[in-house]
């Protein structure tokens, strides 16, 4: 016969992606951080039971042993990456944001400080290993990805794809260095569609059936529909002629609880290693993709390419090393208990 026994969690919320100046940006998360016998980490049922309670994604991060400053395996924090049906998946990008800016300040108040200032790396469920380093509020991740691109031929099924967002297909940009109708993927497959202007991608609806909708986007192995139009920067400067590649998005997933996401880092990294590839913005430039908009969640994802990938453009199975870095503003932090069989 089984014994139940309670455990003590630590529940963050937090917005990762925040776009300064606007209220209630950013993509929501909530991270558990399990307190007490620390080498003890849950099961998939309860980190699975924990996600359900959520709204968007979370993360239930496991510190087995030392604070993520060691790059031996077994001392480095686990992060477990959830979707809201309680689906676990490899990796999200702004949850990844959220929990080292969390777990970067829950160091700082065990230390007694006032600055947060952490390089330190962890681990995702799959055993890769990434790099994220927090500066006061802002998180930015290193991301070694290899660009995977696919065209996609179905004109039938894309037609239908936007139909169900409210869109034709003809109102897409045709200017050529403008990824269009390609699965794009540095991580999970996005489907990229350049809209011809900023009024014409905000007209854009939730899908009409969310149930057709998935079994669309599976028939193209599609992930999600991001849309995006070039757009100036949001302090007001022209973005012709500079370093910085600005562009409104929104991004419509498969089946992720919710109809529309205010912030995707993958979805904006695999727009921005397309921009790339196609010659648009160089190495060490910044791309900055706004969204959420139309949603009331106004955020800010900033990409940029290291110079150590000189002129490659991250063509062919060439890694590219690829910063995405974004605000991230907590907004409340309690004690649960979680019973455990």
């Amino acid at each position: 016969m089984s014994v139940a026994s309670s455990r003590k969690i630590l529940q963050v919320a937090a917005r990762a992606f925040v776009c300064p100046g606007f209220a209630s940006g950013g993509n929501p998360v909530t991270v558990f951080l399990p307190l007490g016998d620390s080498n003890t980490a849950l099961s998939s049922l309860e980190r699975s039971k924990l996600a359900k309670t959520c709204e968007w994604e979370s993360v239930i991060a496991h510190r087995p042993n030392g604070d993520g400053t060691s790059l031996q395996k077994d001392n480095l924090p686990r992060f477990h990456f959830y979707m809201p049906s309680g689906e676990e998946v490899s990796f999200c990008a702004h949850a990844a944001i959220g929990a080292c800016a969390i777990l970067a300040e829950q160091d700082a108040l065990n230390k007694g400080s006032d600055s947060i200032i952490r390089t330190f790396s962890f681990q995702t469920s799959d055993g890769s290993l990434r790099t994220a380093t927090v500066s006061g509020n802002e998180a930015e991740l290193v991301l070694d990805t290899v660009l995977e691109e696919k065209a996609i031929d179905d004109k039938i099924t894309m037609d239908k794809i936007m139909f169900e967002v409210g869109l034709s297909n003809n109102e897409h940009v045709t200017d050529e260095k403008y990824p269009w109708h390609i699965n794009s993927s540095i991580a999970r497959p996005k489907t990229l569609v350049p809209i011809s202007s900023i009024e014409k991608l905000h007209s854009a609806t939730n899908p009409k059936d969310a149930g057709l909708f998935r079994t669309l986007c599976d028939s193209i192995d599609s992930t999600g529909i991001y849309l995006y139009s070039p757009c100036n920067p949001v302090d007001g400067e022209s973005g012709a002629n500079s370093d910085r590649h600005c562009f409104e998005c929104r991004q419509f997933p498969r089946a992720s609880g919710y109809p529309e996401d205010p912030a995707t880092g993958i979805a904006a990294g695999a727009l921005a290693s397309s921009l790339l590839r196609r010659g648009v913005g160089n190495h060490g430039e910044i791309f900055e993709f706004y969204q959420g908009t139309i949603m009331g969640r106004r955020s800010k994802i900033n990409i940029r390419f290291g110079v150590e990938g000189g002129e490659e453009k991250g063509s062919g199975d060439d890694p590219i090393r690829m910063y995405c870095s974004g605000m991230v503003e907590i907004t409340s932090r309690s004690v649960i208990i979680n019973n455990m069989v």
